[in-house]
């Protein structure tokens, strides 16, 4: 994910032809408001119509849809960035990746923040040794902030929504934040409406009809059970683009009394034992002990050094000849 990077775009295309690139969807929406600010102003109700299509919208006909007709109302259709930005909508548009897992990423904003959080323990001007320490007690400060967010996931008693069978198993499996946005679709999962569908454990999810107001609040959702209550697949793609049930299945699980959550839309990384066996090093270092951060240190300091007299040595025969010799009297 990036902001609209040219380079970026054709590197990936030829380094990593399997992952998918991504616009940072609130940079597009920044310049966005730049170009046409004067929409903005003139019509209170445009961003709220806007941000609906953009933040709301799964579908992908119900998005290209609702964004001509928001184009045709607002007479925007000779603009040129909005014409842009939907010509590469598949780079920025939440519909285009819903059956692609994003961890529910729209922006570059996280990323943004720990280059910022970066340069408080390091300077431009730092040379390279202080560089290792410094990026090493980075390390150091996040860990210690996963440790703290860690044990308040598993000593905190989460505040329950509606009390259902299923949110009291969630909040034994999830994470804090991850508790929360399940806790929110689940709360959604009261203003849907849900009937089986004959054959098989088909069920057809839609809005309750005093709620459905759009077009897009009167569409249906098709949530299927597989293997037993074991998977639950929704065809909003919710699930595959956050790793997290959607409202729609939620509604069937609850609507069947289905207590816990199905076993294959657990993802591991969102859970309470999502740091359990892990690698030895990618362990916390605070699990390791402080001798383990001090050798950590000290491999990088070392692996720096070798590295630049590898650079210095290789230039000619007679320095090759006494780096050689230096790091077989050091052995």
């Amino acid at each position: 994910m990036d902001d609209q990077c040219k380079a970026m775009q054709n590197a990936l295309r030829t380094t990593m032809p399997h992952t998918r690139h991504r616009w940072c969807r609130w940079h597009v929406l920044k310049v966005l408001k730049e170009k046409i600010g004067h929409v903005y102003s003139k019509h209170s109700v445009f961003k709220k119509e806007f941000h609906a299509i953009v933040n709301e919208e799964m579908d992908v006909e119900s998005f290209e849809r609702r964004w001509h007709q928001l184009i045709k109302k607002y007479k925007l259709q000779g603009n040129k960035y909005l014409r842009r930005i939907f010509k590469w909508r598949d780079m920025w548009a939440m519909p285009y990746f819903m059956g692609t897992f994003c961890a529910g990423m729209t922006s570059t904003q996280r990323s943004e923040s720990a280059n910022h959080l970066l340069k408080k323990f390091i300077s431009r001007s730092s040379p390279m040794h202080l560089f290792v320490k410094q990026y090493n007690k980075l390390l150091e400060s996040r860990s210690q902030a996963e440790d703290e967010a860690n044990y308040v996931s598993k000593q905190t008693r989460r505040r329950l929504v509606i009390g259902a069978t299923i949110e009291i198993d969630a909040a034994a499996v999830y994470a804090k934040a991850l508790y929360e946005k399940f806790s929110h679709e689940l709360f959604r999962s009261g203003s849907f409406d849900a009937r089986r569908s004959k054959p098989g454990h088909v069920y057809k999810v839609k809005l309750s009809p005093q709620l459905a107001l759009t077009d897009y609040d009167k569409k249906i959702f098709t949530v299927k059970v597989e293997d037993g209550w074991d998977l639950v697949t929704c065809d909003c793609g919710f699930f595959d683009h956050v790793g997290l049930l959607c409202c729609h299945s939620l509604k069937v699980l609850v609507q069947n009394n289905i207590g816990k959550i199905p076993s294959r839309n657990v993802v591991k990384r969102w859970t309470l034992w999502a740091r359990e066996s892990r690698p030895l090093h990618l362990a916390n270092e605070g699990e390791l002990g402080e001798l383990s951060s001090q050798i950590t240190y000290r491999r990088n300091v070392l692996y720096v050094a070798a590295m630049d007299l590898i650079k210095e040595a290789e230039s000619g025969s007679e320095s090759f000849q006494t780096a050689f010799a230096a790091i077989c009297e050091a052995k």
